[in-house]
């Protein structure tokens, strides 16, 4: 990339700590934002493994945020919840032409709360202003129940289907 310039990446590694070449590209994910320069804030995961991150992009005169949805490989059986693409979202907001995603938060429908600052003069606090945006996605979360271990005084929480019909 240019001198300065950061490329946002997703990397897994295997317990031993080795990179896992099955993952993406010989174990890399770029994720392709259209910006000169790419910082990401945030990461989570929905129960099949797809992978959410936010952040904002840098382009020559302006901060846009985004989000990238990064598919589970392999993708979950047609009985699960409903699959998706890789996928970034990147918005410029009316009259705002720096804006940010500081954090996210993902809820059990697999909608996504994203909060930032849009700026109309960056970085001048006095310009700021809050940001609030719901994405959909895949399911965040499934059914689970607590259970008591009554021999190590506390609860788990299970969210497995198998280990649930087991309890």
């Amino acid at each position: 990339g240019n001198p300065g310039a950061y490329d946002a990446i997703l990397i897994r590694l295997n317990a031993n700590g080795t990179l896992d070449t099955t993952f993406g590209n010989g174990g890399v994910v770029e994720i392709p934002t259209t910006g000169l320069s790419t910082n990401p804030r945030t990461l989570t995961a929905d129960i099949h493994g797809g992978l959410q991150v936010t952040g904002e992009t840098y382009t020559a005169n302006s901060v846009r945020p985004f989000v990238y949805f990064h598919p589970p490989p392999p993708a979950p059986p047609a009985s699960a919840a409903k699959a998706y693409e890789p996928v970034l979202v990147e918005h410029t907001f009316a009259d705002t032409p720096n804006s940010t995603f500081f954090v996210h938060e993902r809820l059990p429908d697999g909608s996504i709360v994203a909060a930032g600052a849009a700026y109309l003069n960056y970085p001048d606090p006095a310009s700021m202003r809050p940001l609030v945006v719901v994405l959909e996605g895949p399911p965040a979360a499934t059914k689970a129940i607590e259970y008591l271990h009554a021999g190590f005084g506390h609860y788990a929480v299970i969210t497995d289907p198998a280990e649930i019909q087991a309890l």
